[in-house]
């Protein structure tokens, strides 16, 4: 199966750049034949929500903007991300590229708006991590069609450090929350109307989001889990219904097969820990002891108030007696998630063994948490004023559950100020575009990790590891080039993995190397080497 899976994806890969093309376009056009039914919701919206949704709006923006450190977390991921998108503006192709390609044309976008570079990828991710605030906003709506809960649910939203903080990096999980809530939002506009061209803006706008990251796919999945909670009779699976859900099939599979074929070709738990661990990428031993050991932080205090907890829990109970299938609709999301990630080896859909690090995969069930905590504080409101004759007292109280929760949740804000605010990282990701100003186009740069520097330049790069692997490639290198640098930098100095550490150490001790330019941060400061060869003497 493995082999099949990695011989299709040989020949699907230089079809992934198109078919995302095509799934944009048509995500675009559908919206635009769907606008009334969009339009429609959007008028219900009277003028003090949209004033209080717009400073929301504002609030998120410049939380994510001033606050947290402007910089890149996650290596080689990021580069990699920058660089396919670069390549695709540039060349229609993504290359040797094993990730979802969602993000990176979004990136692809945004650098030919704006120009190619690390801060327009970061920028883009700022924007779309603030841009949520809407999507979830309206998702929230039509699912409790209550303004104050869609607002209180967009507000906590906004405060989650975690949240805030990976929307200044250029990680693909804050671009795909974005697009899971505008996709889901139109989802629940179908299981209203039900009329083809929503379906079809359903269906294919959840091909777009199942081609940001791979635990998407279970997305589709829980569109056909709410199709039975909303009206199972209705279905009919004729040629009309199935037919969106062909062409899904026909736009993921380049990309799919892609992700696939990387996730499956290694044994992730090996690799990631040098041989001293094994197991299995996916499993019942990964989703129990995953669960065990990181599920109780997303109910815990660790990266949020105790009383928000207690709230989403008494919410979805609310939600449950109120709306039940809004709430077994939410539990389907949150459970299906909790599957997805624990049943992996996390390692296979990155970050480390820190805790710290799983932010990013919690950040997942934050909007589900964030509607049910809001519909706890109605629970409570309600609780204490049911009675139409007491209604300001029950507006006042659920005005204070709110204040008192937005006031427990700011220390926990804060935290996304210091969360990876590392000067090794930052340092790294500045450097790329000093460097191009810099360095002249003649030079040869070897590197560690060429995509850090190729993501978002024109620098002519070799991989150290080919470099050193040759000895007659790299004097028939040195003799056809004047100038050639060794990059020092963070896969040398403050990166854990061995072989980069055996690289750096190779090349400054085989050839004569004389300090070209150097950049620093505080305490880290990353050169540029120029080889000196015999006829330099």
């Amino acid at each position: 199966m493995l082999s099949i899976i990695s011989n299709a994806s040989l020949y699907a890969y230089k079809l992934i750049p198109l078919f995302i093309w095509i799934n944009f376009l048509f995500l675009v056009i559908l919206i635009c034949i769907n606008r009334r039914s969009i339009i429609e919701i959007i008028k219900k919206i009277d003028t003090k929500t949209w004033a209080a949704l717009i400073a929301i709006f504002f609030l998120a923006l410049l939380i994510r903007v001033y606050m947290p450190p402007h910089q890149h977390i996650m290596y080689v991921d990021e580069p990699w991300y920058m660089k396919a998108g670069k390549d695709m503006l540039n060349f229609d192709s993504t290359g040797w590229y094993p990730k979802s390609i969602g993000w990176p044309f979004i990136l692809s976008v945004s650098f030919l708006l704006f120009g190619t570079s690390n801060w327009v990828a970061i920028y883009a991710s700022i924007f779309l991590g603030s841009l949520t605030v809407f999507s979830l906003f309206f998702l929230a709506y039509i699912i409790t069609k209550s303004q104050n809960v869609s607002l209180v649910s967009s507000l906590v939203f906004s405060l989650f450090a975690a949240h805030i903080r990976w929307s200044a990096a250029a990680e693909s999980n804050i671009a795909s929350l974005f697009f899971i809530t505008l996709a889901l939002f139109f989802c629940f506009l179908y299981y209203r109307k039900r009329t083809m061209p929503l379906l079809w803006l359903s269906v294919i706008s959840l091909a777009f989001v199942s081609q940001i990251r791979p635990e998407n796919w279970i997305f589709p999945l829980l569109f056909l889990f709410g199709l039975f909670l909303f009206d199972k009779k209705s279905i009919k699976f004729n040629h009309k219904f199935l037919l969106p859900w062909l062409v899904l099939l026909v736009l993921i599979a380049p990309d799919s097969l892609n992700v696939l074929d990387a996730k499956l070709s290694t044994n992730w738990v090996a690799s990631d820990t040098e041989g001293k661990l094994q197991g299995k990428n996916f499993g019942l031993d990964n989703l129990y002891g995953n669960s065990i050991n990181y599920g109780k932080y997303i109910f815990n205090d660790k990266f949020q108030p105790l009383l928000f907890t207690l709230l989403f829990i008494a919410g979805f109970f609310y939600l449950f007696k109120k709306e039940k299938n809004g709430a077994l609709f939410l539990l389907s999301w949150f459970l299906l998630l909790w599957f997805v990630y624990f049943f992996s080896w996390f390692q296979t859909l990155g970050g480390n063994t820190d805790i710290s690090a799983k932010t990013r995969f919690f950040m997942g069930f934050y909007p589900v948490t964030s509607m049910l905590a809001a519909y706890g504080i109605l629970f409570i409101s309600d609780s204490f004023a049911n009675e139409k004759k007491r209604i300001n007292i029950k507006s006042i109280i659920f005005i204070f559950m709110t204040v008192l929760l937005v006031i427990l949740f700011i220390p926990y804000s804060f935290q996304a100020s210091s969360l990876y605010s590392n000067s090794a990282q930052k340092l790294e990701s500045i450097i790329p575009e000093k460097a191009e100003k810099d360095i002249p186009n003649n030079c040869l740069i070897i590197a560690n990790l060429p995509a850090i520097l190729e993501s978002t330049t024109d620098l002519n790069i070799l991989d150290l590891s080919l470099f050193l692997k040759n000895e007659e490639k790299q004097k028939e290198i040195i003799e056809k080039n004047q100038c050639i640098l060794f990059f020092e930098d963070y896969t040398c100095l403050d990166l854990d993995i061995h072989e980069f550490d055996i690289g750096c150490k190779t090349m400054k001790s085989k050839f004569n190397l004389a300090p070209f330019k150097f950049y620093q941060e505080k305490s880290k400061k990353y050169t540029f080497y120029r080889i000196i060869s015999e006829k330099d003497k």
